[in-house]
């Protein structure tokens, strides 16, 4: 079994250059093999006709060493994992997992997003489906993963919430044990009358705290 090397996709340019219509295309249409060792940026796109795209690409980084420098080439390798709208993505690297946000307003017919998990195949650096459920709020925007590895939390712009969902060891997502909703209350204290959108969420790590960035819209 080869060792593949997961560079986690947190680079503003490289994500702004990779997003460009040209550059999925060439991903769709060019694959390159996956050697050993190699380091994989994972990138999600918005999905469907207009936007020529079907869910995760992936490429292999060629720069100095591992360093992310202005000299770096992205070699195509195709279509990782086919998902409408993963506009997000977490990875574990501990246990090689996967997790997209599916940007959406309906997910199984329901009025709400969803996120998805998958493994990543050790010899090919393709993801492998595991299991998908609903954000609990329209158009989940961000996702983020706790220490342990146990909880991944869903931002939902449209909505503005929260979700927490658990993760099983082998990384299948169950359904959300809370929903954390933004107050009318608190936008009328902050100075806000506008329409709330949780644009991220974090967990401070020493203090066990969930941090969630606001924006407002009218």
């Amino acid at each position: 079994m080869r060792t593949l090397k997961i560079l986690r996709i947190s680079i503003g340019a490289i994500v702004a250059v990779v997003m460009s219509p040209a550059i999925v295309s060439e991903a769709q249409t060019k694959q390159a093999l996956t050697p050993a060792n190699s380091t994989l940026v994972y990138v999600g796109t918005y999905t469907g006709e207009k936007d020529n795209s079907k869910g995760i690409y992936f490429f292999r980084f060629q720069g100095v060493g591992d360093e992310v420098t202005q000299n770096v080439t992205l070699v195509p390798l195709g279509l990782a994992a086919e998902t409408p709208n993963p506009s997000f993505l977490e990875i574990d690297t501990k246990r090689r997992r996967l997790f997209a946000v599916n940007e959406t307003s309906e997910f199984q017919g329901k009025p709400t997003g969803g996120v998805s998990a998958f493994s990543i195949d050790s010899a090919t650096g393709k993801l492998v489906p595991i299991n998908q459920r609903s954000s609990m709020g329209k158009d989940p925007c961000h996702l983020a993963l706790d220490r342990a590895g146990k909880n991944i939390l869903a931002a939902n712009y449209s909505s503005g919430s929260v979700a927490v969902l658990p993760v099983a060891a082998d990384g299948t997502l169950g359904e959300a044990t809370n929903v954390i909703q933004h107050s009318e209350r608190a936008s009328i204290h902050s100075g806000s009358r506008g329409r709330m959108h949780i644009a991220q969420c974090s967990i401070r790590a020493e203090s066990s705290r969930l941090y969630a960035t606001w924006v407002s819209t009218k």
